[in-house]
């Protein structure tokens, strides 16, 4: 019933992780490169042992990726920051002053709901315009390329009367 020592000990060696298949910081089990192999990480001792070793072996391989990164220079970083500040007020005020406006639209609507109702309907008239205009635009290159592959295939002579 009771484990040997000995039972013990090779219960824990088929544990111990080979150094080709070291675990990882994401704790998957991968083959990796000797060099950013962490240590073995050993299941024997107590608590205190295999958290240390743990934390050792994660913070090992944590720096072996910062090592692998490749980082902007200081004029890239500066520019980039310029850039996402600069599209990122943009996109706040945008989206402030569509807040400000439709809370005005409704604030006006509910006092007195005609002006609603025709702001609504304005906005129907004008989603149906942009509608039908995008249908029509996209049917344009579809009427020209049919015109031309029927141009091609059309006669000399219907050609002829087509050009004058």
């Amino acid at each position: 019933m009771a484990e040997s020592l000995k039972e013990r000990r090779e219960r824990r060696r088929k544990r111990r992780v080979e150094p080709s298949k070291a675990i990882t910081p994401d704790g998957r089990n991968r083959a990796v490169s000797q060099k950013d192999a962490p240590e073995s990480v050993d299941q024997g001792g107590n608590f205190v042992v295999r958290w240390y070793q743990s934390t050792r072996n994660y913070v090992v391989g944590v720096r072996n990726e910062i090592n692998k990164v490749t980082w902007p220079t200081r004029e890239e970083a500066s520019r980039l920051t310029r850039i996402v500040s600069i599209v990122l007020l943009s996109a706040a005020v945008a989206l402030g002053g569509f807040a400000a406006l439709f809370t005005f639209i409704f604030q006006v609507g509910i006092e007195t709901p005609w002006i609603f109702l025709a702001v609504f309907v304005g906005f129907l008239l004008l989603l149906f315009g942009y509608d039908r205009y995008m249908q029509r635009s996209n049917a344009a290159p579809q009427i020209a390329a049919a015109r031309s592959t029927r141009a091609a295939r059309a006669p000399r002579s219907a050609r002829r009367q087509q050009t004058r």
